[in-house]
């Protein structure tokens, strides 16, 4: 990402994630990139973040503005070269029913992303590196620590640091719950749903679920800890879908109490040893 000028070193002290990412397409348009947004597919997150990009790609300056973002955000690109930025809707787009819609559904509990203490290390500040630690008393006692080391030169504005820990925490001190649906499409004989309607990022909840108090869950070691599973669990909240596989009759989902991160985490490794090495570049490189 550059501007007019050249200058590959971009600076947004007090915007909106949201401000930043319309300001990055358009430099990348104005370049010549195709990617763009239009009036109705951006929402501000109604929080103000200060952040240097120093040599960063479109796509790497897009995952960091999720990251400065509150829990829940996150983008997508459609068929016709739209991003739509949005949080996730705390009311659910899609209702499942058990036995009408969904054929099957297998739910699991997995702590592999949890996060109850993060220690933060950013940019200097008067010769000082921002150092801040932040802790979920309550995530730590109920589920035992987790913690997670985040390294990030290019903040040195405290608040940001505390909006980008705390969306960690809001998204990692509770284990996730995620589950597999098999929906039924609306154009068969046997009840179903209208599938073409449903979209990654898209909200929903499950109908028709009763407490199994004879799962194998309740018959083994778990029981009667932070970790005793009942079914229920998954539809007691309003879950997003993160992935859509359509076949001609049918829609396997994967949705889950979170978004995933497994990927990202990847791409983080990546990012930052290239931070290592473009930190320090100048403002605009030569020609």
């Amino acid at each position: 990402a550059e501007d007019a000028s050249g200058n590959t070193t971009l600076t947004y002290n007090t915007y909106d994630p949201t401000n930043i990412l319309k300001d990055i397409l358009d430099k990348f348009t104005a370049a010549g990139g195709t990617p763009d947004y239009n009036g109705s597919s951006t929402t501000l997150t109604a929080t103000a973040v200060s952040y240097i990009f120093n040599t960063y790609t479109v796509k790497e300056a897009l995952d960091k503005i999720i990251e400065l973002a509150p829990n829940g955000w996150y983008y997508f690109l459609s068929p016709t070269n739209i991003i739509t930025l949005k949080g996730r809707d705390a009311t659910a787009n899609h209702t499942f029913v058990l036995g009408k819609d969904i054929e099957t559904i297998v739910p699991e509990k997995s702590v592999e992303n949890m996060t109850n203490k993060v220690y933060f290390t950013g940019g200097d500040v008067s010769g000082t590196p921002l150092y801040k630690k932040y802790t979920r008393a309550s995530s730590i006692s109920t589920y035992g620590l987790y913690a997670k080391k985040i390294v990030d030169g290019s903040v040195i504005i405290e608040s940001t640091a505390d909006i980008i820990a705390g969306a960690i925490l809001d998204r990692g001190d509770v284990p996730e719950v995620r589950t597999t649906l098999v929906i039924r499409d609306s154009n068969g004989s046997m009840g179903g749903y209208d599938i073409e309607s449903i979209k990654p990022g898209d909200t929903c909840k499950i109908n028709g679920l009763k407490s199994q108090n004879n799962s194998l869950w309740d018959l083994g070691i778990w029981d009667d800890t932070s970790w005793d599973f009942n079914l229920t669990e998954v539809s007691s909240t309003v879950q997003q879908i993160i992935k859509v596989s359509y076949e001609p009759t049918k829609v396997t989902l994967e949705i889950s109490s979170r978004l995933p991160n497994i990927s990202k985490r990847v791409e983080d490794i990546k990012r930052n040893l290239d931070r290592v090495y473009t930190d320090d570049n100048p403002t605009a490189p030569t020609t």
